[in-house]
């Protein structure tokens, strides 16, 4: 094959994952290039979402929350106590200090999971076999197997949420799209913001 030849065939790197976009593969532009409609995906879902983790002077638990960034302002999603009383801002006066974004393992972690259990294991109704995939699956998209407390705590509750309902929150919808780019069948259904 002469360099003309392969001159013809230019081979584009997704900006995101860096891996080859080949023919056929969905691709969408970028600020920083074309990539991939999946990391696409990922990339606007992590813009969405900041965890915060808030611990109490003296105190023995701590809190997690993950926050969903609409824009004009920031909704709670999910949040835990540990079983205490606690009060959840998105303003740093009351968060102590700037929100943590997602890792890109967080969402790997989420879609993949979510995309094994909706393949290989029907069990809809089997909390404990439930946790367990999960905690099979999920260490497998972070290096070395470990996860940051606060993101394993979400992906548990996130993925087992979504397994189990027809529809979730407007809030979620960037979760949403990334595991259907992931998964392609049984994804809840969005719920729109209604007004009253």
């Amino acid at each position: 094959m002469s360099d003309s030849d392969t001159d013809a065939h230019t081979v584009l790197s997704c900006a995101e994952c860096d891996y080859e976009i080949r023919p056929g593969d969905v691709r969408v532009p970028a600020a920083d290039g074309t990539v991939h409609i999946t990391c696409s995906h990922l990339r606007e879902a992590q813009d969405a979402y900041t965890f915060f983790i808030t611990n109490p002077p003296e105190a023995e638990t701590v809190g997690f929350s993950l926050w969903y960034d609409a824009g004009d302002r920031e909704y709670p999603i999910l949040y835990n106590t540990g079983g205490l009383d606690a009060f959840a801002s998105a303003s740093k006066y009351f968060g102590d200090g700037d929100g943590i974004e997602p890792t890109t393992w967080f969402f790997r972690g989420l879609g993949y999971t979510f995309h094994w259990l909706q393949s290989y294991r029907p069990l809809p109704g089997d909390t404990e076999r439930i946790d367990q995939e999960i905690e099979n699956e999920i260490h497998d998209y972070y290096p070395e197997g470990k996860i940051p407390d606060h993101e394993e705590w979400a992906l548990y509750r996130i993925i087992a949420r979504m397994y189990r309902v027809p529809a979730v929150q407007p809030e979620w919808e960037p979760i949403v799209d990334y595991c259907d780019t992931i998964t392609a069948f049984r994804v809840p259904d969005v719920v729109p913001y209604t007004e009253e």
